[in-house]
Formats: C-alpha cells, structure tokens, sequence
C-alpha cells in the first residue's frame, strides 16, 4: 500500500511555512496518487495556493474569445433575419388599393427593425406569399373593408396631403411615417408630430387622395347606395374578411339582406347562398357550401346567404362578413349587404 500521498500532505500542513507553489504540488500529486489508487484519503486540507493567474488568464480569454464568437454569430443571424425575408410575423389584415386600380388582401408582415415599410417598400402577406410595393404606388390602404361614407369622401383632401380615417370617425390630415410591430400606424399629423395608433383603431389611410377618388372612393361597385337610403357593405370575394364597423353581444339579433354574385376557381359562379360545386373542411364554416356569404362574430363562424330571418350572435365581438372558401387569390365579384339591427324582446334598438 502506497502511503505516500498522506505523508507527503502531513509533512506539507505540518511545515511552519511552505511556500505556497510546495503546497499546490504536493495537494495536486496527492490527489492524483489517490484517484489511482482507487481510494479514499482523508487529507487535512492545505492552505489556499496561490492561483495560476497565467492558467486564469488563459481561461478567461479563452471564453471572451468564444463569447465573442457567439455574439458574431448571434449578430450574423440577426442580420441574415433583418435583410433577408421580411416577413417575422404577420398580424391585421388589409386590403391594399393601388394607384392603377389593383388591390391586394392579405396580412400586414413586420420586418427589420419591426417596420412594414423596409428599403422604401410595403409588405404584405397574401395568398401564401410575399407582396411588396412600393411607396409611390399605393393609394389607399384600406383596414375596415365596406364603403367609404358620404362624409368620408367629402372631407377627402384635395391634392396628394395624406388622410387618416378612425373607425369612431375622426380624421386627420398629415402623412404615413410606417406601421410597427404590436399593430401600431405611425402617423405624422400637419404639426410634425409623430404618434402610434393601433391598427385596430384606423378605417383607412389615403396616401394619395387624388389617385384614390379615381380607383377607389368613386369607381364603379365600390360606393354602393341602397334605394331606402341603408348603408350597404361590399364583400369583396378576394378579401378573407370584411369589416362591418359593428361590435355585437352575444344574442343581438341582425337582419342580412344580400345580393349580388361572384366566381370562385375554375370559373364557377356562386350566390349568396354559395355552389355545391365545391365542399372543404377547411372552409370557415365546413357546413355550408362554397362561396356562400358568411359572417364571424368575435371568433365564431356562422352562415348567412339569403336567410331572410334575424340571425342571434353567436358570440362577443366584432362582427365581419365573408365568403366561404379557403383561398381567395382566383376568386372576382362581390356582395353588397345591408345589415339591421333587431332589438331584444322587451329591449330597444342600439
């Protein structure tokens, strides 16, 4: 039995005044004679060497020289996310209206810097893939869906001055700085002062109002009046979803009065009340047939076509209108739909 290692360590702690750099030797080749040996030695314990500042060093350059590593990468990445695709999440929905007429549905997409605008463009999720477009080339970004009101088109501005419409009514005259992550518009108002309105809270944003009484406020279909002098919405086949401006508790009851036809893929047209060309389990309400007009209160689907009975609420929440269909980049045509509100039994209407 090799009784070395103890009384190498004993005469160590014994000595009145080892030196230090004696002491760590002697703990170190302790330990490792005993790790050999496969047995446990109780040793006093030495006192405290002296570090190796020169090992120490070494280390902790070595880290620094890795942490330094991880954040090149972790910045590489970073800059690969922010110039490459733009789109890291996508949120509110929107329909953009361009300068020659043509309008684009689909999700507003954030990018570097949590910017929809990147490099002078706008981005836009749609139909599984990314639009851009650039500043110039839109005229109206559009958030509620329906049709613009009377006095919505009267307040238009003049020239190419931009103009926010709110959901409550308000407007103001100013320009588009960008819209940011969490769903937020940058607005810049006539003063210079820049301010976040949720997305939520905006009806529409005229970029160029000139180009926007051509193609949108005073085209053909898109302001629709009704003989009675009723509001009607437009439902565009190519939007998932159109805002009504209506918030409903469950149990409101609403009257729909719908017309109008459009064409789904492959050329089939469809009602109100939608084909039975087609059927999907992946349509908004599976039960009822393709195409038809469909409503969603808060987050719960429900069909409408031509029923001329009231219709309860299914739930809280906004209410928006639809067709029923799973893609909607091939569809044309549109509903027009005035919407009544019934009171409750022994209530009153809103």
């Amino acid at each position: 039995m090799d009784s070395a290692p103890h009384s190498e360590v004993e005469r160590a702690v014994g000595s009145a005044s080892p030196s230090p750099d004696d002491t760590f030797r002697m703990s170190y080749q302790a330990t490792t004679r005993q790790e050999s040996c496969s047995r446990q030695v109780q040793v006093t314990e030495p006192r405290r060497a002296r570090p190796n500042t020169r090992l120490e060093s070494t280390g902790h350059l070595s880290q620094k020289v890795e942490g330094q590593s991880v954040i090149r990468r972790y910045l590489y990445t970073a800059a690969v996310i922010g110039f490459g695709a733009v789109s890291m999440w996508a949120a509110e929905q929107a329909t953009f209206v361009l300068s020659n007429g043509e309008k684009h549905s689909g999700a507003i997409v954030y990018g570097r810097g949590s910017n929809n605008i990147v490099d002078g463009r706008f981005h836009l999720s749609a139909s599984g893939s990314e639009k851009t477009f650039g500043l110039n080339e839109v005229a109206v970004i559009d958030f509620a869906g329906g049709t613009p009101t009377a006095a919505e088109r009267q307040a238009l501005p003049a020239g190419n001055t931009g103009f926010m419409v709110m959901r409550n009514g308000s407007v103001q005259r100013g320009h588009l700085h960008n819209m940011i992550g969490g769903d937020f518009v940058q607005w810049v108002n006539e003063a210079g002062q820049r301010n976040n309105y949720p997305i939520r809270e905006v009806s529409r944003l005229y970029l160029n109002p000139e180009s926007a009484r051509r193609v949108f406020v005073d085209s053909p279909g898109q302001s629709i009046e009704d003989p009675a002098g009723q509001d009607r919405i437009r439902v565009d086949a190519t939007q998932r979803w159109v805002e009504t401006g209506i918030v409903v508790r469950r149990g409101d009851r609403f009257l729909f009065n719908a017309t109008g036809d459009i064409t789904l893929t492959r050329g089939v047209s469809s009602g109100v009340n939608g084909t039975a060309a087609f059927k999907s389990d992946t349509y908004p309400v599976p039960a009822a047939a393709a195409g038809a007009l469909i409503g969603k209160a808060g987050s719960t689907a429900f069909v409408i076509g031509s029923n001329a009975q009231p219709i309860a609420m299914p739930s809280d929440g906004r209410l928006m209108l639809g067709v029923n269909d799973d893609r909607f980049d091939d569809n044309t045509g549109f509903f027009s739909v005035v919407i009544t509100h019934q009171p409750r039994r022994g209530g009153l209407s809103r």
